[in-house]
């Protein structure tokens, strides 16, 4: 995830999210699942072979809408962690075989690419419980306002 993605390139199973750069950050192949996409409010479960390609470039956290799981099948990264609940902030490396049965959307992280390689994973999803949000001193903040994108209602209004 990065400030300012908000660009997805959709052809039938594959999802391209593109970084600051316009440059591809994920490539995401669906296994099982609808197309997802930062614009849609909610959408259902879902299974992903992704290929996380650069490090997110956002200097704070974030969450993910629904409870999410991953199996790391290649590469290695440097992940921060925190939890709601907690203002403590962890760091923890990740490698292959790494596996994260289910996390709470309760959790936030962000990903740092080892050795500027790839990582492949497993990813999956539950249904959507929130929105996006990035943690801004210890206050989540939606990614529209984050990102300083006008929602539909305000961008007819102008």
């Amino acid at each position: 995830m990065t400030k300012q993605n908000t660009s997805t390139i959709f052809s039938n199973r594959k999802e391209v999210l593109l970084n600051d750069n316009g440059e591809p950050h994920i490539i995401r192949y669906i296994l099982w699942g609808k197309k997802g996409g930062l614009n849609q409010k909610y959408h259902g479960r879902g299974l992903y072979l992704q290929k996380i390609i650069t490090s997110d470039t956002t200097k704070y956290l974030y969450d993910h809408p629904w409870r999410w799981g991953r199996f790391v099948l290649w590469g290695r990264f440097m992940e921060k962690t925190q939890n709601k609940a907690s203002p403590i902030v962890h760091s923890n490396q990740v490698g292959a075989f790494h596996l994260k049965l289910l996390v709470s959307s309760r959790f936030a992280h962000t990903i740092e690419l080892l050795d500027n390689k790839p990582v492949w994973m497993l990813f999956w999803h539950g249904r959507a419980r929130n929105q996006w949000g990035f943690w801004v001193a210890h206050k989540k903040i939606s990614w529209r306002e984050y990102l300083g994108i006008k929602s539909s209602n305000e961008m007819t209004q102008d």
